[in-house]
């Protein structure tokens, strides 16, 4: 039964369907009287009485539907065919295409017919073109001396010859050429004779000069060429062509070659498929054993190489099924066809099918699909080879004795190998050809693998139900939830009888939310069990295929193993697991209301275990563990990056390093012969932390003792980590990127250890380091894990500091810890802000988020405690250390200086609009922060204006606004910070003459916005900071005449208030703190006098020069704090923003012409925290 769209009546669908097959019928009936072929012969010319086709063409012609309906107007290209058979004359036989009797026409024949026969032979010769876009079948020979060019189909069942040209030497231009496309023979042989052509060089067209021997290229050239029964491809001596890919099929002779062959993919399906002759060259990127592999098979098996000739296999060889018991080898002495770095594949993905055979006692079930036989491979005897190299004599003189010998490893290299489940791989025996060479030469591989695959087959199971099925399971389900309940009324009840397959999942969906949640759990329940007892008749899992692959005494480098799946998908009809029931006479059947698609069933079918044991040594670039099995033992294995272990891991016996730098040249290196009879422990090194999946088992040291079984846990636990035997430890706390050594992600992990730890540590700082983490640690006893004195060792930073105080500690959760000095910031010898940050690292917490994994960075590359401490006050500080909020304290009040002494400078007859340019170097590099003193220097430049105006009440008011911008660059002990700074202010003031005291008042708001960097290592720390001020002052001045000179003391007052919005320190994208700051209110007592000399003319000017000296004090809160907020931790900081003295020198002159008033002036401001202040400004008024 079809999944109808629709549903119908019976009735309704009955009478359909014979409107259906009435129509089907019809309509084939209108396409046989609409199919109209056409039958030509060959002829003197082309006759449409006579219907034939010229037997010569020397024009050019096209034969597309518009020609064939000439012969017959019924004629349609869509279904109809043209077949063109011998005349009765024997002079009419083949077609031939080709130039005119005079040389001056060339025949063009185009195909566009999408269906053609040739009865007739095809002759294109020299200077003919013929071309295909159409479909061909030709059933007489094909001879090529012309062009060929076929983009459409060709099938052949007669020879097709292409024969070249007559010269190939003499071409100014490359030739026509001979595209073949794709091209099927079927008891034919394709023979190719044409030896390519040469274009005359540059050198010959220039009379004769011997420039260079012209290049032999090829004219011909095949898409996908398929050899059938009876098949052959034939490259004679010489020949050249190319082609996408060339197939031989079981029951075709085969390919020869000759001349020269290239080809894209070489598919052989039976042996001998392909002959190289003595003076042939065949290339393919890849070969294909596209058939089973039988005993000991190898790649000579397709391709049979006569002496002299060449193969090649550049790119890939894939052998993806066996012969029950097969197997293939490709040991040195069977390598010599691949290039190197040729890429390997051996076997295939399972396949799989329901069962669709009412007869077959397991109709419906899930099987596979074809035979899946698991066959042997082989890759042994590969030897690194020393190749010595003699270099150039060491004193420059020919044949000198004494020269440099150099050399390299020869090493056989693959590029990626993937083994899937019917392959079992066995890489054995692999060593250096002579062991001294290692020993003078320094260790290498002797195979390496671009990357090594271990691919298993997931099956895809997608049932789908007959809704009249799942109406039953809603049934069972609403009995479940019913049960129990007497009342009639209260029962609940549904009707699926409309229900279809379009709308089954929405009604469904609406009928569950009208139940109570514990109506709902009893339905789900038992719906689901319905689908699950179901499904499983359809006995999914029993046709599972494991494989082992392994590396054996060898010396291997690959550049990632993969433990991968390649998912293969199958529909199930669940309705062929029902046994059919007769209908009984005249009962009418129920209508089919289509299937529905429930959740599809995962199940692995098979898996992968890579086994490496008796003494090999492999390096491996990363490992994907996320299934599979890892076996090894007696065997050294690096392995330089990891990604999640969420398989089993069983290591042994031997050397494991995971996530180490450390190369096998290296190791070998350093290795020292072990103590004569003493069986030294398994070594685990550990380069940086490991993280185990839920799903993972992971075993290390080999058990010396029978443990007793225990009860299984009621508790479930995810990672499971077993140290079974003697176990040394080793770990580089430097790259201690995550809390602890071991991490168990998800549920949590079980640790048995059985054999004792041996604990060597390098590069440890302050703190406590967490062994493992998210894992029940009830299973290690104290005791079982030691260390040796002198193994455990503190980074150069901190060896005087921790010296050779190391514990084995529990924490109150029960993680096991190492625990270097203390575990609090006291007593570490670092002197840093954040305390609460680092006292968490050292607590452990080593990687609770961005901000604790940098700052135990530092903590482990820092050259010195005091170093480590400036790094880690600059990081946490970096908004303080900006020094904008200091800046912003000097912004304003500078510009509100500028204010009041514009105010108490102009001349008092004088008003109207003023510009003054203003520059400055600002500058302070002792405020205290923490346990460091920063700064910052800063060239600024900018702009000052405004317009003043006398008020007829006595008063003078004045607004202006200042513009500056600058680049900042930190000062102090902390790390080198910059930015970008920019300044706004808006200000206001007012003056009056009480008596002879001139009072001014100003009021000031400034913003400044900062952009601030700072590099540390190849990382950039940012943040964009912006604050603002408000600040409101008053001075009173009185001028006293003393002889030529006037003084004239002031005195004053200013309050300021400071604010930053908040911000964070970033790591490029990855934000790292949270900064909030405290507003600081500062308040600033000035109090100085200025000493105005007499004044002199100057050209037309009237010059009056000044000096002025003033001392302020600041109060309030010159020092403010901000709060730090991290992953996990939250500090707050006091810091400097000002010192709480300065003394300012002022000098300047200030001149008057009529309506014009000019002035300069420079100043000096120095004080505490280092405060050395630069600043010229000029004037310029204009009265209106």
């Amino acid at each position: 039964m079809s999944n109808a769209t629709f549903s119908r009546k019976p009735l309704v669908a009955a009478v359909l369907t014979t409107l259906a097959v009435f129509s089907a019928g019809a309509m084939a009936g209108e396409t046989e009287e609409a199919k109209t072929n056409v039958k030509l012969t060959i002829g003197t010319a082309e006759s449409t009485t006579d219907k034939t086709v010229a037997g010569t063409v020397q024009n050019e012609q096209t034969w597309d539907e518009a020609w064939a309906k000439k012969f017959d107007d019924k004629f349609t290209n869509a279904s109809g065919t043209v077949t063109i058979d011998e005349s009765t004359d024997a002079s009419h036989k083949t077609i031939t295409i080709g130039k005119g009797t005079d040389d001056k026409t060339a025949g063009k024949l185009t195909n566009k017919l999408s269906s053609l026969t040739l009865n007739v032979g095809l002759d294109v010769a020299e200077g003919g073109t013929f071309v295909n876009n159409g479909t061909i079948e030709a059933n007489k020979a094909i001879t090529v001396n012309g062009s060929l060019v076929n983009t459409g189909t060709l099938k052949t069942n007669a020879d097709v010859t292409i024969n070249g040209l007559a010269n190939n030497t003499e071409f100014e231009a490359a030739p026509a050429s001979v595209v073949m496309g794709d091209i099927t023979l079927k008891n034919a042989t394709l023979t190719n004779k044409d030896k390519g052509y040469k274009l005359k060089t540059e050198a010959d067209k220039k009379e004769g000069a011997d420039d260079k021997t012209p290049e032999t290229r090829a004219r011909v050239s095949y898409g996908n060429v398929t050899l059938k029964t009876g098949g052959k491809f034939f490259n004679a001596k010489s020949a050249l062509d190319s082609g996408s890919s060339l197939t031989i099929a079981s029951d075709a002779v085969n390919a020869e070659i000759n001349g020269k062959s290239t080809w894209g993919t070489i598919k052989a399906q039976k042996k001998n498929a392909v002959t190289v002759g003595a003076a042939g060259t065949l290339s393919a990127d890849h070969l294909v054993y596209d058939y089973d592999a039988g005993t000991s098979a190898t790649i000579a098996d397709l391709v049979s190489v006569t002496e002299g000739g060449t193969f090649t296999v550049n790119k890939g060889l894939t052998v993806s099924s066996f012969a029950q018991g097969g197997s293939f080898d490709l040991s040195k002495a069977e390598y010599k066809y691949l290039a190197s770095g040729a890429s390997l594949t051996f076997g295939k993905a399972q396949a799989f099918k329901q069962v669709d055979d009412a007869k077959d006692a397991i109709n419906g079930q899930i099987d596979a699909d074809g035979d899946y036989h698991q066959g042997n491979v082989t890759l042994s005897n590969y030897e690194a080879v020393w190749k010595e190299e003699t270099a150039t004599s060491k004193t420059g003189t020919e044949g000198d004795a004494e020269t440099d010998k150099k050399g390299s490893w020869d090493v056989t290299k693959f590029g990626s190998v993937t083994v899937y489940n019917n392959a079992r791989l066995t890489i054995s025996n692999n060593k250096a050809e002579k062991a001294d060479d290692l020993t003078k030469h320094g260790y290498s591989a002797s195979l390496s693998l671009g990357n090594l695959t271990l691919n298993s087959t997931v099956l895809k199971v997608t049932p789908s139900f007959k809704v009249e099925k799942l109406e039953g399971f809603i049934q069972t389900a609403l009995e479940k939830v019913n049960k129990d309940v007497t009342d009639d009324d209260k029962m609940i009840k549904l009707d699926t009888s409309k229900w279809t397959k379009d709308d089954y999942a929405k009604n469904l969906e609406k009928f569950l939310g009208t139940l109570t949640e514990e109506q709902k759990e009893k339905f789900t329940i038992s719906y689901d069990k319905s689908i699950k007892d179901d499904t499983d008749k359809l006995a999914i899992g029993e046709a599972t295929v494991d494989a082992v692959q392994k590396i054996t005494n060898s010396d291997v480098a690959i550049g990632s193993i993969t433990f991968a799946t390649t998912e293969t998908s199958v529909p199930a009809d669940m309705s062929k697991l029902d046994k059919t029931v007769a209908t009984a006479d005249g009962k009418e059947e129920p209508v089919d209301r289509g299937s529905v698609t429930v959740d599809a069933i995962t199940q692995a079918m098979g898996t992968q275990t890579l086994k490496i044991k008796d003494n090999s040594r492999v390096e491996v670039g990363s490992l994907s563990l996320g299934d599979g099995t890892l076996h090894i033992t007696g065997s050294d294995v690096i392995i330089h990056k990891t990604d999640k272990i969420n398989g089993t891991l069983t290591a042994e016996s031997g050397y494991l390093g995971l996530n180490i730098a450390t190369t096998m040249a290296d190791k070998v290196k350093a290795d020292t012969p072990s103590t004569t009879g003493t069986t030294p422990n398994f070594v685990l090194e550990v380069g940086a932390p490991v993280v185990f999946g839920e799903d993972a088992k992971v075993t290390f040291g080999t058990a010396t003792k029978k443990t007793a079984d225990t009860p299984s846990e009621p508790e479930k636990f995810g990672a499971e980590l077993t140290f079974a035997g003697d176990t040394t430890l080793k770990f580089d706390a430097a790259n201690f990127n995550r809390n602890a050594l071991f991490t168990a992600e998800g549920t949590k992990g079980k640790i048995d250890a059985t054999g004792t730890i041996n604990l060597e540590g390098s590069n440890l700082t302050w703190g406590a380091y967490k062994l493992f983490e998210n894992f029940d640690q009830s299973g290690i006893a104290k005791e079982e894990l030691t260390f040796t004195d002198g193994k455990l060792t503190a980074a150069d930073a901190w060896k005087d500091q921790v010296g050779d105080n190391f514990t084995i500690e529990k924490n109150s959760e029960g993680e096991w810890m190492i625990v270097a000095g203390g575990k609090t910031v006291e007593g570490s010898g670092l002197n840093v802000s954040a305390k609460n940050l680092v006292s968490k690292i050292f607590a452990g917490e080593r990687s609770t988020g961005p901000d604790t994994q940098l700052i135990n960075q530092i903590l482990s590359t820092g050259a010195s405690l005091q170093e480590i401490s400036s790094m880690i006050n600059s990081v946490t500080g970096l908004g303080a250390i900006s020094g904008v909020k200091a800046m912003t304290v000097d912004f304003q009040g500078y510009t509100a200086d500028m204010i009041e002494h514009h105010a108490a400078t102009m001349p008092k007859e004088m008003g109207g609009w003023w510009i003054q340019p203003l520059g400055a170097r600002l500058k302070t590099d002792d405020l205290s922060m923490g346990g460091s003193a920063y700064g910052y220097s800063l060239d600024t430049y900018g702009i000052m204006g405004g317009f003043d105006t006398h008020l007829k009440n006595g008063w003078t008011i004045g607004a202006a606004a200042s513009y500056q911008s600058g680049d900042a660059d930190g000062e102090g002990d902390v790390l080198p910070v910059s930015t970008d700074v920019k300044n706004v202010g808006l200000h206001l003031w007012g003056s009056r003459m009480y008596g002879e005291t001139n009072v001014i008042g100003t009021l000031s708001y400034v913003t400044t916005d900062g952009d601030v960097t700072m590099q540390l290592g190849n990382l950039e720390l940012a943040s964009e900071l912006k604050a603002k001020a408000l600040s409101a002052g008053i001075r009173a001045e009185r001028e006293f005449k003393t002889g030529a000179f006037t003084l004239t003391p002031h005195a004053g007052a200013r309050l300021s208030i400071v604010d930053m919005d908040d911000y964070e320190i970033a790591a490029g994208t990855t934000k790292l703190f949270d900064v909030s700051e405290d507003k600081a209110t500062i308040f600033e007592v000035p109090v100085g006098v200025t000493v105005q000399t007499p004044s002199f003319m100057f050209q037309t000017f009237e010059v009056k020069p000044y000096v002025d000296v003033t001392l302020r004090g600041r109060f309030g809160d010159t020092e403010s704090s901000y709060t730090l907020e991290g992953s996990s931790t939250t500090d707050t900081i006091d810091y400097d923003v000002s010192g709480s003295f300065v003394g300012d020198l002022k000098v300047g002159y200030m001149s008057t012409y009529k309506n014009l008033n000019l002035g300069m002036s420079y100043g000096l401001s120095a004080g505490d925290a280092g405060r050395q202040n630069h600043a010229i400004e000029a004037t310029m008024r204009v009265d209106f």
